[in-house]
């Protein structure tokens, strides 16, 4: 029977490109996604290695449960302080058989030019030319500790040249309260109260800084050398953990290994932790390292694996239908070759085994394409990236490991082989007398087993309860979970556990009851379509023909569309909870506002906590001229709002008590009561301002140890006189001070107060990503300026990073989802292909009768849409359904659950299905009409 089976593979070849198409598109997404991933690790893996330069070997503490880098203090013995990593670094250095050990560390900084600022990343002088990662592209090494080299894109921004000075800044901890072992150099200007330190330096050289750098910030500034005196803590600067080792020449590296280690212990033993630090070092090679920071950083490839893979097997899934389909019309067709067969002795096990075979051979020989095609696409957009990103380290070529091969190869085969067992066993009820009747069409007219009915009524049913009862469980106790705990979050798992059983049992259901309901619909879908002319009316009566068929078709378009309108659904919900959840945080669309530029831990202890108020309330910086100008000049955004903020002093009395009144010092904003009402989350707290009272911030109502109801009576103390008002907690979100005023109150208590926020609406009708584009482009002069650091803020800020962030998941899933609904379309062609094959006679007598060219297109056409419609409506239906159900069992937790929908989207998807149909139905019924009617009709 294999060769029978060969036979019947070449003698229709033809009728089988669909299925094989069908397997390779499915296989070649399963290839793609194992070959891409691991081009993509290679890549990032590299990446992370060139970091190191040349490097022999990179030497870390690692905490042995979670793995990441251990640091401590060192004492020398003057007294003096020093890091772990610098003790580490000199201890190995000193070795016969080292040239070089270095911490690999980095300050943040801002970097400015005359009239220009940003942010960068700062690294010492290389230590070694074989640590090198960055190596100049013009000018020289800065060698002078006010001498710096600049990379690329930085000098760029900065409109920077050799020669050029630059100014770096950057906060610190004040020397007053870093302890012994560290002094200012000279040339560097210090804030000995906030910690903020300066320095102009000379541009000898620039860098190229477009290599990325995964999992830590690229480099802008090369040099600088002695801002890194002291310990990294002390001055702000970033420890990766990592110290860089280069060998000397001719070292044996197994006994520099050993030594590297011995002398790390050492340092350790030294330490007061040295219990827990005992044979926890780590010296590994550069390719060692990058594998652990990619664990660190990035976890195990599998997850996202299985993730490719679940959408793999939704191509899989559809495919397989696809290939049902075809082998249920082809063994239809040859009905009286099989009955031939069975007449001439075949048993019906060979009849059975023969189809087995051929769907075996189809699963081989797609499988194989596939392999071929995903390989070659993974190497088409390495070969891109390589181009388009020539400083990227990206593979030359794929690699095939095994997994690639084999189990593509595994799961295309044995979906061909499963998708071909239900046909095979059709085949074999094929009777003997069969082949003695005349040739006619095949039996069309199948009706579903009453078993298909009980388990579509099983699905159906089951899903439905088993979702309905998640939405009420997620209704009455989700608002009320503690995610936080086990208990809440082991309860909160098993909800959406339930949905995602719920919604696999409704669809699973929905496709098994397709032969019972689909004909029904497509004949009333097809009813208004057979107004156009006889051939809509054929069309309509050739749809219903074969229940089974028709379902099988639709099926595999209803899956893919089903999880697009799922997906669809879910985004447009979750965006709209989210956006609903902001505006429990941020009470303006816009804000802008300097914040604080110093912790609390930059502050000097020592000092009284009149000075240390002052300190914090000079720390907030103004806004810089232009900035609230830039803002509500922006096209879309509202009339703005001033908040001047100052520190003052409340004294406030609890009610029948015996203590003396408790004086708090709270930063407090002065604002316009008229604005603050364009901006106000509530109308209360808009009109208590109007009226002159104060509005505090719940959190700090409730830290002070007061007990006194709204309307109670403060004093507010400043340096130019006091006020008494009225209070009023409120729980007012998005500013960042602690209490708001009239600013006319503000200023008669602290004279010369400056703008350091303002807010402004979104405008009626605008779109909040494009205008928070537009915003951020007009402030982007003053977003990195230093002193005085704007940062834009609000729900529209928020909603627009949503937005974006949820269209780019959005876009990823369409684009992975698109391989099972094209797919499904190959499927609906298919079936219109094999249709034709099987209704040669038919269409034949049809054009004899008069049918014309034109309306036998239109005919196969209608067919192809009114199953591409139907699979496509039902898709959307159940998938929107199920979409919403998801996005509130998500977001119940958080008591802000909206549902909302896309309908643009669900509008181009549904017209999509329908041009996709007849875009199928094309090639078939220029076959179709082309059938001579003497031909057809002269058929034995």
């Amino acid at each position: 029977m294999f060769r029978f089976a060969v036979a019947q593979m070449r003698t229709h070849a033809n009728r089988l490109v669909a299925a094989l198409v069908a397997i390779a598109i499915a296989t070649a997404f399963t290839v793609a996604a194992i070959v891409g991933l691991d081009a993509g690790t290679r890549t990032i893996r590299a990446s992370m290695v060139s970091e190191y330069a040349q490097a022999d070997y990179v030497a870390s503490y690692m905490d042995p449960n979670d793995k990441w880098p251990i640091s401590w203090t060192v004492t020398r013995p003057d007294g003096t302080t020093m890091a772990s990593d610098v003790a580490i670094a000199d201890a190995v250095t000193s070795l016969d058989q080292v040239r070089v050990a270095t911490p690999m560390v980095s300050l943040n900084a801002t970097v400015m030019s005359s009239d220009r600022a940003v942010s960068a990343s700062v690294v010492p002088p290389v230590a070694d030319p074989a640590l090198d990662a960055y190596p100049l592209t013009d000018g020289v090494e800065p060698t002078d500790p006010l001498e710096v080299a600049l990379g690329s894109s930085v000098a760029s921004r900065l409109h920077a040249n050799i020669g050029d000075q630059v100014t770096l800044a950057w906060y610190a901890v004040p020397p007053e309260a870093r302890g012994q072992g560290y002094e200012v150099p000279s040339w560097i200007t210090d804030d000995t109260r906030t910690g903020r330190f300066s320095a102009t330096f000379t541009v000898t050289g620039l860098f190229d800084d477009a290599v990325p750098s995964i999992a830590s910030a690229v480099p802008g500034v090369r040099g600088a050398a002695g801002i890194f005196a002291g310990s990294w803590e002390e001055i702000s600067i970033q420890d990766s953990g990592d110290i860089a080792i280069v060998l000397d020449e001719g070292a044996d590296p197994g006994v520099a290994r050993d030594a590297i280690v011995h002398a790390i212990d050492q340092v350790a033993a030294d330490s007061p932790e040295a219990a827990q630090l005992e044979g926890v070092a780590e010296v590994a090679t550069p390719q060692q390292r990058a594998a652990v920071r990619m664990s660190m950083f990035f976890g195990s490839q599998a997850v996202i694996l299985a993730i490719l893979f679940v959408f793999a097997a939704i191509a899989l899934a559809v495919a397989g239908l696809v290939i049902a389909n075809t082998f249920q019309v082809l063994i239809a067709q040859r009905a009286r070759t099989l009955a031939l067969l069975r007449l001439v002795g075949a048993s019906s096990k060979q009849i059975h085994r023969s189809v087995v075979i051929e769907g075996l051979l189809t699963g081989v020989i797609g499988s194989i394409a596939g392999i071929v095609l995903g390989t070659g696409l993974v190497q088409i957009a390495l070969f891109a990236a390589a181009r388009i990103y020539p400083s990227v380290p990206v593979p030359g070529a794929v690699s095939l490991s095994w997994p690639a091969v084999v189990l593509p190869l595994v799961t295309g085969v044995g979906v061909s082989a499963l998708a071909s067992l239900a046909p095979a066993r059709r085949a074999t009820t094929t009777s003997p007398i069969a082949a003695l009747r005349p040739l006619t069409a095949p039996t069309v007219h199948q009706s579903a087993g009453k078993a298909r009915l009980v388990f579509a009524l099983i699905g159906v049913i089951g899903g439905a309860l088993i979702l309905a009862t998640a939405l009420v469980v997620a209704m009455v106790y989700a608002p009320d979970l503690d995610t936080t705990g086990d208990a809440g979050a082991w309860a909160y798992g098993g909800m959406l556990m339930l949905g995602v059983v719920a919604a696999i049992a409704l669809v699973i259901g929905t496709i098994l009851a397709g032969p019972f309901w689909i004909p029904k619909v497509v004949r009333g879908f097809s009813a208004l379509l057979g107004r156009t002319g006889p051939g809509a009316r054929v069309a309509a009566a050739n749809t219903v023909r074969n229940p089974r068929r028709t379902s099988a078709t639709a099926g595999a378009l209803v899956i893919g569309v089903t999880l697009v309108a799922a997906v669809s659904a879910g985004s447009a919900s979750m965006e709209k909870s989210l956006e609903a959840a902001l505006t429990r945080d941020w009470a303006a669309d816009f804000q802008i506002n300097t914040g604080w530029h110093v912790s609390d831990r930059a502050i000097r202890s020592d000092i009284s906590p009149s000075e240390y108020g002052q300190a914090l309330s000079e720390a907030l910086m103004p806004l810089p001229a232009g900035a609230a100008m830039a803002l509500g000049d922006t096209d879309g955004v509202g009339e703005t709002v001033e908040y001047a903020g100052s520190l003052i002093a409340v004294t406030a009395d609890s009610p029948g008590s015996e203590t003396p009144p408790s004086q708090f010092d709270v930063l407090t904003y002065g604002v316009d009561p008229q604005g603050f009402a364009k901006v106000a989350p509530n109308k209360q707290d808009a009109e208590w301002l109007a009226s002159g009272g104060l509005l505090v911030l719940t959190s700090v109502w409730d830290s002070m140890p007061l007990d006194y109801p709204n309307g109670a009576t403060v004093q507010l103390s400043g340096p130019s006189g006091s006020r008494q008002v009225a209070v009023r907690r409120t729980s007012m979100p998005g500013s960042q001070g602690a209490a708001l005023v009239d600013r006319k109150v503000l200023d008669a208590i602290v004279p010369a107060t400056s703008v350091d926020q303002v807010a402004a609406p979104l405008a009626p009708g605008a779109d909040a990503v494009a205008v928070t584009d537009r915003a951020t482009s007009a402030l982007s002069a003053f977003l990195d300026e230093f002193g005085n650091p704007v940062s834009l803020t609000g729900t529209a800020v928020q909603r627009a990073q949503i937005a974006k962030v949820i269209s780019v998941i959005l876009l990823v899933v369409m684009a992975l989802l698109a391989v099972a609904v094209l797919i499904a379309v190959i499927g609906v062609a298919n079936t219109l292909s094999l249709s034709v094959v099987e209704r040669t006679r038919e269409h034949g007598l049809l054009r004899a009768l008069g049918l014309t060219r034109g309306q036998m297109r239109w005919m196969l056409a209608l067919e192809g849409m009114s199953v591409s419609g139907i699979g496509a409506g039902i898709g959307l239906v159940l998938g929107t359904g199920l979409g919403l159900a998801g996005a509130y069992l998500l977001a119940s937790v958080t008591g802000d659950a909206r549902l909302a929908l896309y309908p643009g989207q669900i509008a181009v998807l549904f017209v999509g299905a329908i041009l996709a149909g007849l875009v199928a139905s094309a090639l078939p019924g220029r076959r179709a009409s082309r059938t001579a009617p003497a031909a057809a009709l002269a058929m034995e």
